[in-house]
């Protein structure tokens, strides 16, 4: 692993354990609703997951066919094209749910996103429009937490 790999993992895993040590604790209400879990649940395990997986990053062993050091990786046309398709269809779905509520909006990333994998039409339309209803319905129905 180079360097630069050693230094990016060590500032992620600093990162994440002042996100779990400080931010959380400090910002975000320890008060459950009810019974329910605490607000601080979700940050606490998403900083943790970052965390652990920052730490495998730092702990990886180096593969045997690892880039060179000066580095074969390029941005391509190709690679701009595809991050300019992904923020349009971030953007978009993030309007679409602004306006329209979830179900709208995940249905357009789903498409997109699936769109963007060269998924074929039909799973591509089964999975945007039934992955999104399903989401709600666990959500409003089961969990009885109602989703804009």
């Amino acid at each position: 692993m180079r360097r630069q790999d050693h230094v990016v993992a060590l500032a992620l895993v600093a990162g994440g354990l002042l996100a779990i040590l400080v931010v959380i604790p400090r910002y975000v209400d320890g008060g459950a609703v009810g019974d329910g879990l605490s607000p601080a649940f979700m940050p606490y395990v998403a900083a943790g997951i970052a965390t652990l997986a920052a730490l495998a990053m730092l702990f990886e062993r180096p593969r045997e066919r690892e880039v060179s050091e000066e580095g074969s990786a390029r941005l391509t046309r190709a690679n701009v094209a595809f991050l300019c398709a992904a923020a349009a269809v971030l953007a978009a779905s993030y309007a679409l749910m602004s306006s329209f509520g979830y179900v709208i909006g995940g249905v357009v990333l789903m498409a997109g996103l699936l769109k963007l994998a060269h998924v074929k039409t039909v799973p591509l339309a089964i999975a945007a429009v039934a992955a999104p209803a399903v989401l709600w319905l666990l959500f409003v129905e089961l969990l009885a937490m109602p989703l804009p």
